[in-house]
């Protein structure tokens, strides 16, 4: 499977074959040039006058932003699902022990087995 990550991983050794010092941390080897990708990634990734506000706070002290400590559910924490009405119906359905009706889809063919239909 020829996808997308595979040909970005490809490009990118590549690019650290031909050029072995692009390896490294941006942030400590060149902090201007950390400083203007980030100024420009931020402005592209705010969409309300709220959240520039808060990347700009963010570019003028990028020590107070913290990582997120856990993303994990706490224990205990059931997922909730959405289940569609006829799902819903099925199941209550079946669970009881009975069967709903079968709906009559249209054109009218039936199998090429039985002869009506192909």
């Amino acid at each position: 499977s020829f996808n997308l990550s595979v040909a970005s991983s490809l490009m990118l050794q590549r690019l650290f074959d031909w050029c072995p010092d692009a390896r490294g941390d941006l942030v400590t080897s060149q902090p201007e040039a950390a400083s203007k990708l980030r100024k420009e990634w931020f402005s592209e990734l705010t969409r309300n006058p709220t959240a520039a506000q808060a990347m700009s706070h963010w570019l003028a002290h990028p020590d107070e932003v913290e990582p997120l400590a856990d993303l994990r559910r706490p224990d205990g924490d059931e997922r909730i699902s959405w289940v569609p009405r006829k799902i819903k119906k099925r199941e209550a359905a079946a669970l009881e022990g009975r069967e709903l009706p079968e709906k009559k889809r249209g054109g009218g063919g039936g199998t090429p087995a039985d002869g009506r239909g192909v």
